[in-house]
């Protein structure tokens, strides 16, 4: 689990209050890079959704730029 929470850390500006310390092996927390994007495209496609039921197509499009 700190290998997880270490690499959304590095990977994303979600701030987590965690501190994991120094990993030796931080290599291995590759296996997790999958997973922090299937988090980060369900945030995006929530916003996306949310966004587009309250405004129209433009002003929906300018929320991402």
């Amino acid at each position: 689990m700190k290998r997880f929470i270490g690499i959304l850390q590095f990977l994303t500006r979600i701030p987590i209050k965690i501190d994991i310390g120094f990993d030796e092996e931080f290599e291995k927390s590759i296996i997790y890079f999958p997973l922090v994007g299937l988090i980060l495209g369900s945030i995006y496609l929530l916003i996306t959704y949310i966004s587009l039921n309250i405004f129209n197509i433009y002003i929906s499009s300018v929320i991402f730029y």
